[in-house]
């Protein structure tokens, strides 16, 4: 089922470049060793951390290659990432506690703009929904005013059908 194929095949696509990179370069240094972490994409296509240790054994008649061994590392990059996620909230927590005097909009645009770094995302939206629950305002990152030609109309109100009073699916 591997035979004939580049372990390249099984590497994440964004880390096929880095991974090339670093097998090329412990080539050129004899009794050289490496350690990387990349994707691995399993049969399955499920995709895993793998810390891949190599050794350059090309000097080496017994061997006469480069020997690699890799182990599954996801676990401890997914606590890794809980933990990195942890502290961008509680500095973005402590950032709006330093700032007492911020508007509404001063607090949500902050808010809008830590999501949409934490997750990655282009862009986000802030919603509330009035007491009545007859009106969704929208409040939506800087990137999406430009994006979408709203110019500086915010926040974007959306009515709330009376007979549904729910909120509509437009929520992200």
């Amino acid at each position: 089922e591997y035979a004939g194929r580049s372990i390249f095949d099984f590497v994440h696509p964004n880390d096929v470049a880095p991974a090339k990179r670093e097998l090329a370069a412990i080539v050129h240094r004899a009794n050289g060793g490496f350690t990387h972490e990349l994707r691995w994409v399993r049969k399955d296509g499920i995709r895993r951390w793998v810390e891949v240790s190599g050794s350059n054994l090309l000097d080496d008649p017994a061997i006469g290659g480069v020997v690699l061994a890799y182990r599954d590392v996801t676990e401890r990059k997914s606590t890794e990432e809980e933990r990195q996620q942890d502290r961008q909230r509680t500095e973005a927590l402590l950032q709006l506690l330093q700032s007492p005097n911020r508007s509404r909009e001063e607090i949500v645009q902050f808010t809008v703009q830590q999501a949409v770094a934490m997750t990655g995302s282009d862009f986000g939206f802030f919603g509330f929904v009035d007491d009545a629950e007859t009106v969704l305002s929208a409040h939506p990152s800087a990137a999406v005013l430009p994006q979408c030609g709203m110019g500086a109309q915010v926040p974007v109100d959306f009515r709330i059908a009376p007979s549904r009073r729910q909120l509509p699916d437009i929520i992200l």
